[in-house]
């Protein structure tokens, strides 16, 4: 079934996985058993992501600012919950966009402000008019219509989030994706000290697999990761059926781009489906959101 939600399951890389678990189990220190000594996460999954990161995405990200999560929204809610106690109140969000993440803003207090989606992406001249202090966005792809934030808009963005002192969380959804085009970088690259960049491996390998990352700039109010943080205590020692020695095999062994490869079809299919079942909700009010 074609879905925005999750990739061709069935072509999960099984053989790859299995073969990235045996290396990672045989290979794996008694120590590495025991309750984490980092609450932000492996180190050694964390230094594979680093340059994952780097050299697929263009992301600018130092180790101890990257904290691994089970996933986007769980993401979203450990970064409210440090923007909560920042006192920051007003979230500017797209609409069309994914309902969750409103829920979650205003589960935390927060007030959400819809900015329009056209062809090129987020309006940002309305976020002009806004006072808000957050933005999110899905610059590579957005959710649901799948268009590409312009490089114009991209530029606005970075510009507005400057002035005002702001911040941005960058949803890289489904970002890997790209085979009618060349690749596009993350607007985290034009605003560095003020970009938190969040991403999963849900659309690369499988929701089941519950990885994610924030990758925070250093001034960021993202929610400190001590061991005795109660931040800390929302992410499990077990991340889901994803060994850190697992994932951090997949990830420097090209798993998860073997994995993305065989599920790029769908995903423009999915793009192209989407525009042209729904030619004009991006001028429509989202529910979640009116």
């Amino acid at each position: 079934m074609l879905s925005p939600n999750a990739p061709d399951l069935s072509r999960f890389p099984r053989r790859l996985w299995l073969r990235a678990t045996a290396e990672a189990t045989r290979d794996l220190p008694d120590t590495e058993l025991d309750y984490p000594a980092d609450s932000r996460g492996a180190v050694n999954l964390r230094t594979a992501l680093v340059g994952y990161l780097s050299r697929v995405r263009r992301v600018r990200v130092d180790l101890d600012n990257l904290i691994l999560t089970l996933g986007f929204l769980h993401s979203l809610d450990l970064l409210f919950r440090g923007f909560v106690l920042r006192g920051v109140r007003r979230v500017a969000v797209e609409n069309p966009s994914i309902p969750e993440q409103i829920a979650i803003a205003r589960a935390h207090g927060m007030e959400v402000q819809p900015i329009v989606v056209d062809e090129a992406g987020l309006v940002v001249a309305d976020l002009l008019d806004t006072d808000a202090e957050v933005v999110i966005v899905t610059p590579a792809h957005q959710f649901p219509l799948g268009t590409v934030l312009s490089p114009e808009r991209r530029r606005a963005l970075a510009a507005w989030v400057t002035a005002r002192d702001a911040l941005i969380i960058e949803n890289d959804y489904a970002a890997e994706f790209r085979y009618d085009g060349p690749p596009i970088g993350a607007v985290q690259g034009l605003a560095p000290e003020r970009t938190v960049y969040v991403g999963t491996t849900s659309k690369t390998l499988a929701p089941a697999v519950r990885l994610g990352w924030i990758a925070a700039p250093p001034r960021s109010p993202a929610p400190s990761r001590t061991r005795n943080s109660r931040a800390a205590a929302a992410l499990p020692a077990s991340m889901g059926t994803c060994s850190p020695g697992c994932c951090c095999r997949a990830a420097t062994s090209g798993t998860s781009s073997a994995a993305g490869a065989t599920t790029g079809v769908d995903a423009m299919r999915w793009s192209r489906q989407s525009r042209r079942s729904c030619p004009g909700c991006e001028y429509s009010a989202s529910p979640a959101v009116s």
